[in-house]
């Protein structure tokens, strides 16, 4: 009696079974990972789609202009629709060359800021991951350029309506450490981290507005960096290259607010900075208050 071979080798039977295991283990396991929506941030626009899905949503920003850029994510207020939104912000942007950047504040009334992708240098890309509510939303990087004019100023604003959260649970991140943002300090900072691929989940546990800004030093401490950010623009400031670079973190949560920021790190030494302005304090700088940290990573 002759024994036939089977057609396909035993190894891809072996092969084909076990893959066919893991794509049902995929299936029958738990949440998967949130979805992410690619941005792009130029001098000085954001591209981003014009509808967002809402809940757990990683936003994966680049920088691809020539200065830094960051893009706060706000959230219209309930009855404030884009076109109000647009005709706060012509006023507002009017008031800029007489007012400074104190007529910034006006745009508050009517938006609630909601985290964001943080700080970073040309060339270089962080995440967050947040769970974003259904509603109106504008994006808008703040930060000025050498002559001194907000990029909000130049037109670094965009908008996209975030609809209704999938019934698909997502998971969220497992983070490596979790960082309070506090009234004024940051807790639960981990004096080191390893190298690569890092998750920071980042809650804001105070009375105001916070952000956390992440930059790798070249000599400087976090204190030196945010009186730097802060202080007289050029041809006042330093020549050279600033001693610092800025590679992500988190834009302005709201109290009892959270997300993940997510950052690929080299070994150093890097700086946490909250530079908001503090209103209860003369509008202070939160950096100023004691809002600086620092973390090793090797």
């Amino acid at each position: 009696m002759k024994i036939r071979r089977p057609k396909k080798p035993l190894r891809s039977l072996v092969v084909g079974l076990a893959l066919t295991v893991v794509a049902l283990s995929v299936a029958c396991g738990g949440p998967s990972a949130a979805p992410t929506v690619v941005v792009q941030a130029s001098d000085y626009s954001f591209n981003i789609p014009a509808s967002i899905e809402g809940g757990l949503t990683r936003i994966s920003l680049t920088n691809v202009g020539q200065e830094p850029h960051h893009m706060q994510f706000m959230k219209l207020n309930d009855g404030v629709s884009q076109e109000q939104f647009q005709t706060v912000l012509d006023g507002v942007l009017e008031a800029i060359p007489t007012e400074g950047e104190a007529a910034l504040f006006g745009l508050f009334q009517f938006v609630t800021v909601s985290g964001g992708p943080s700080v970073v240098n040309p060339g270089r890309t962080t995440d967050v991951v947040l769970d974003l509510e259904e509603g109106q939303y504008a994006f808008v990087c703040f930060l000025p350029s050498p002559d001194g004019v907000p990029h909000i100023a130049k037109g670094m604003v965009g908008k996209a309506e975030v609809t209704a959260a999938p019934e698909t649970a997502f998971a969220q991140p497992k983070e490596d450490a979790t960082v309070t943002l506090n009234d004024y300090a940051f807790t639960g900072v981990p004096a080191t981290l390893s190298a690569g691929e890092a998750t920071l989940k980042v809650v804001n546990a105070g009375q105001e507005p916070h952000e956390m800004v992440l930059a790798r030093l070249d000599g400087v401490t976090s204190g030196q960096v945010a009186e730097m950010l802060m202080g007289p623009p050029p041809p006042e400031a330093p020549a050279g290259p600033p001693p610092f670079e800025f590679v992500g973190g988190s834009q302005a949560l709201m109290p009892g607010d959270s997300g993940w920021v997510i950052v690929d790190l080299e070994p150093g030494e890097y700086g946490l900075i909250c530079l908001i302005p503090s209103p209860p304090n003369d509008f202070t700088p939160h950096f100023a208050l004691g809002m600086v940290n620092s973390i090793t990573v090797k």
